[in-house]
């Protein structure tokens, strides 16, 4: 991408700090443009505050400084911006920024890994499968009457069941509405990697009939050496066979059920 300048900066950096807009972008490079050193520090700034959560790769090379003559009041409103943050050398500002985007790495993948791992117990459990131990169970060892509990409790055993594998980073993204915080150096406190709208997406997810069916289909496909066309947008429903260089057909199903419940990706939680 080329002809950027420093008053595409700002914009851009709302973009990306929008859940509803460039929120679930994961990849950005904009090499060889002109948006100035203030400019990519202000991009710089929505990785490190942790409000561009979804980006997992950032490059900004190649982009000289701007003309000061045409773009001097844009670059001294995009420095009033910055804080502590845009204090110290180039070198010091890429270790902040790649030790975001690692932290941004870590999170997408617990948010995903809790996702599958809720995925089997929530289909038991609340897709109309679920049995308890009649009379001889007690012979078995007898179990927890689970399903006699109201749904309430049961809902709030599953809620409990992602804190099982916690995410330790999960907390230091801010929330939709509270301020960015740099006080990221707090490594014992443990989070849930999903937030209440992802896990109730998921549970509704899993007591639909239908999305068992399609499951179901997802599966035959694969036992069937295909796979299924992802493209949503598409509104396709056919089936492909997948090329030499597809990478993990078997991984179909994961993705179809991670997009569906909006897993698919670390997501900040709503204000309390």
């Amino acid at each position: 991408m080329t002809g950027l300048t420093p008053d595409c900066a700002e914009p851009l950096a709302q973009w990306l700090e929008d859940p509803s807009g460039g929120g679930r972008l994961l990849v950005l490079t904009l090499n060889a443009c002109a948006l100035g050193p203030a400019g990519v520090r202000r991009l710089n700034r929505s990785v490190t505050s942790g409000r561009a959560p979804s980006l997992l790769h950032l490059e900004a090379l190649a982009n000289g400084e701007a003309d000061d003559e045409q773009w001097g009041a844009v670059n001294a409103a995009l420095a009033a911006e910055g804080g502590e943050e845009d204090v110290g050398d180039e070198a010091s500002e890429k270790a902040r920024v790649q030790e975001a985007l690692k932290r941004n790495q870590r999170v997408y993948r617990e948010t995903r890994f809790a996702a599958l791992r809720l995925a089997a117990p929530a289909r038991i459990l609340f897709g109309g499968n679920a049995r308890e131990l009649d009379g001889d169970g007690e012979s078995l060892g007898g179990g927890f009457p689970f399903l006699r509990l109201p749904i309430e409790l049961q809902v709030h055993v599953l809620r409990c069941l992602v804190l099982l594998s916690p995410s330790r980073a999960a907390h230091l993204y801010p929330t939709l509405s509270r301020p960015p915080s740099t006080s990221f150096d707090i490594p014992t406190t443990l989070s849930s990697p999903l937030t209440e709208p992802q896990f109730l997406r998921l549970l509704a997810h899993c007591a639909s009939r239908p999305t068992l069916l399609t499951e179901r289909r997802i599966a035959a496909a694969h036992a069937a050496g295909e796979a299924p066309s992802l493209n949503a947008a598409s509104g396709s429903k056919t089936w492909t066979t997948p090329s030499d260089q597809a990478q993990d057909p078997q991984g179909g199903w994961e993705e179809w059920f991670l997009r569906s419940t909006g897993c698919d990706r670390f997501e900040r939680a709503a204000p309390l």
